[in-house]
């Protein structure tokens, strides 16, 4: 009576009067009454299960002609003739047709997944119209061999937006009575309208580098560094809103890195000026450093250990750090003992330690101030703090905090506030109050109605303002998913994006870069998706010429001076090293000399001229 479940049911079992309370609980009558039978044609039938699976080997048995009261009979016959059990009706069902792909198949008649150690059966997937195929995932509903849950959470590729899309289950990836193959199953269906992704690239980590995480290199641009432990080489590469690399820089590792250490993560951070922080970890400390985007050192290097914060929190390895106070920073916390610090570093200063409240909340705003939100008594303040720490303006809070962005030198924070009607609703309005860098209210910009109603039904705790709409974010206390929102400059919203614990997300012009940890199915080998959200179509930087050195459009003679000077050691700001390496072992005279061969008419086996591939 009890151990009947959806994969191995045993012959006493009957799910003709099954049914559901309001809680969701299955209730089974369990027996066979007059007027049931058990033959090798019912569910269930007497095939024997194997594999865990309903489906088994074909008996003949068949139970018939129950007869209950006091006298309970039934008839037992057998016939060794083969049976076909007619092929189920299939029924598809959309839950969800935006970024995330979510299905359910149902059935009319019982069906199983074959076993997936069959690789002569093929995954159900969608084919869009140039053939691409995105393989589904599927998963059976609990107590049921009726209906599966079809679903595509990834984004290589991408789904996108208001496009037709077809379902393939292959024949045989499911399969009936006596493992006999379900049919092909084929339905047209059209996406959604969304704000959807579009892939860039791939990339996966071996054992004889590390790669950092991708960074806002520009104001429309990314930038990745890999740090080659072998050689103690960094190569610094960005790349346009296409995934092009239209940089790329070789230079020498930190000197204060031991000989015996390996590099075992990289964290990058642009600054405001144009520059950026990088923490390189290795298995002894963490070292800080300010570099430029050739990798030249523009301070000294700081290091940082467990030793250091094991007095406040330990495990210093694990820390991502921030990019706020001119520098990077990152608030820790510890729940075992409610302990918190502050770790700031501003590459003027050693590492600064500062023990603070473990409900304090930290906000950046750009690298020279950062907004400090904490609870005193009944009040909540919202400090802006300067790049020395130091308390520019204490802002009493009335209103909910929704989040905070510089715009021209000025600071934006988006304010909710809400007032109690006669009838006891809630009325939300919403306003954006500026701030001077010295924390003076300059203004304060109400939005509109239909803004305010836009908004009323999302959460947010960080924004990002662009000059074509926001991007806002949202992390529910305990989870491990991010929530991102899209508005456009009118606030009407656009689309959202969900963002787990494996994902990382960074915002570069009217861009967002969504970076999704991921796996090389055929090596295992941890790897990084990376996909664009865009609120305009990006304008793109152009892939470059190879040849044309100094980035003027045109491979000439001022091209052979730039990588000339820049041999040199002088400062050459213009000069793109992806462009002027031609020979593709990195810069050196015989760039320049291949250019003039180019220059002079010689042939060469380099496409000088044409872009670079």
């Amino acid at each position: 009576m009890s151990s009947n479940n959806s994969l191995r049911l045993n012959l006493i079992h009957n799910v003709k009067n099954e049914m559901k309370d309001p809680n969701g609980w299955v209730f089974q009558d369990m027996f066979f009454r007059e007027g049931d039978s058990l033959t090798p044609l019912d569910y269930p039938n007497t095939g024997l299960t194997v594999d865990n699976i309903y489906n088994g080997s074909f008996t003949g048995i068949s139970f018939t002609d129950f007869v209950t009261g006091d006298n309970p009979s039934f008839r037992v016959s057998f016939s060794n003739e083969q049976v076909h059990q007619p092929d189920p009706t299939l029924s598809l069902t959309a839950d969800s047709l935006n970024a995330d792909v979510r299905m359910t198949i149902d059935s009319d008649k019982p069906i199983v997944q074959r076993s997936r150690n069959s690789e002569q059966y093929e995954e159900p997937y969608l084919i869009d119209s140039a053939g691409n195929k995105l393989t589904l995932d599927v998963m059976p509903i609990e107590n049921s061999v009726f209906s599966y849950k079809l679903s595509y959470t990834k984004n290589n590729p991408p789904v996108s937006p208001e496009t037709e899309y077809t379902l393939v289950i292959p024949e045989g990836y499911f399969i009936t009575g006596y493992a006999q193959d379900v049919p092909e199953f084929r339905q047209t269906l059209t996406t959604e309208k969304f704000l959807g992704l579009t892939f860039l690239e791939y990339y996966a980590l071996d054992n004889d580098r590390c790669v950092s995480n991708s960074f806002a290199a520009s104001d429309n641009s990314y930038g990745r560094i890999e740090l080659f432990a072998d050689s103690r080489k960094a190569e610094f590469t960005e790349y346009n809103l296409s995934g092009k690399a239209v940089f790329r820089n070789t230079f020498d590792m930190p000197d204060a890195l031991g000989e015996e250490e390996t590099p075992l993560s990289c964290r990058v951070f642009r600054l405001n000026d144009g520059n950026y922080a990088m923490c390189i970890t290795t298995g002894v400390t963490n070292y800080f450093i300010k570099i430029d985007r050739y990798g030249k050192a523009l301070s000294e290097i700081f290091t940082l250990g467990d030793d250091a914060v094991d007095i406040y929190i330990q495990n210093v390895s694990r820390i991502e750090f921030e990019p706020y106070k001119n520098g990077i920073c990152k608030l820790m916390k510890s729940s075992g003992d409610r302990s918190a610090v502050l770790l700031t570093i501003d590459f003027e200063n050693a590492p600064k330690i500062t023990p603070v409240n473990y409900f304090e909340a930290y906000f950046p705003l750009d690298s020279n101030s950062y907004l400090r939100r904490q609870f005193i008594e009944d009040d909540i303040h919202l400090y802006l703090n300067n790049s020395s720490d130091e308390v520019v303006a204490d802002i009493l809070l009335d209103d909910s905090f929704m989040g905070a962005y510089t715009e021209n030198g000025n600071i934006k924070i988006l304010f909710k506030h809400t007032e109690m009607t006669a009838d006891h609703k809630s009325v939300r309005s919403y306003y954006f109050a500026i701030y001077d860098s010295s924390g003076s209210l300059l203004a304060k910009e109400v939005l509109s109605d239909s803004a305010a109603e836009n908004l009323n039904n999302y959460y947010t705790n960080s924004i990002v303002g662009t000059d074509n709409g926001y991007y806002l974010s949202y992390n529910e206390w305990g989870s491990k998913e991010t929530k991102v929102y899209v508005f456009d400059s009118d606030w009407n919203m656009l689309g959202e994006i969900k963002a787990d614990s494996k994902t990382t997300l960074l915002f570069t012009g009217n861009s967002g870069i969504v970076i999704r940890s991921l796996k090389v199915a055929a090596d295992d080998v941890p790897s990084f998706s990376v996909s664009r959200l865009s609120l305009v179509e990006p304008e793109i930087i152009p892939t470059p010429v190879l040849g044309d050195a100094n980035g003027d459009g045109k491979v000439n003679i001022s091209d052979v001076t730039a990588i000339q000077l820049k041999l040199a050691q002088y400062d050459v700001p213009d000069l793109n090293e992806l462009a002027a390496d031609i020979d593709g072992s990195g810069l050196n005279v015989n760039d320049a000399t291949l250019i003039q061969k180019y220059l002079a008419e010689i042939d060469t086996e380099y496409t000088i001229g044409e872009k670079v591939e």
